[in-house]
């Protein structure tokens, strides 16, 4: 999606669902997206069990020594 600079996606432990989907989002600079155009976008590309319960934007999303998106503290943040 345009404006998106960085994307990644966890499951979070639900008492009723199971699990559900929590996506988190980092926007390139000066871009002013909202979780519903986020929402809108998934809807239009994405299977509905697919889709994100929830959206978190950030600044940055955590990256590891090599430059890739690391899951750990998000899966940690999510663990809360």
């Amino acid at each position: 999606m345009a404006g998106v600079k960085d994307a990644a996606v966890v499951g979070v432990q639900d008492k009723l669902l199971g699990e559900f989907i929590r996506a988190f989002v980092s926007l390139e600079k000066d871009v002013a997206l909202e979780q519903h155009h986020i929402k809108k976008h998934c809807m239009h590309h994405l299977e509905n069990y697919m889709m994100p319960k929830e959206i978190i934007i950030m600044a940055e999303l955590p990256k590891t020594v090599t430059g890739k998106i690391d899951k750990k503290p998000l899966k940690r943040w999510s663990a809360d």
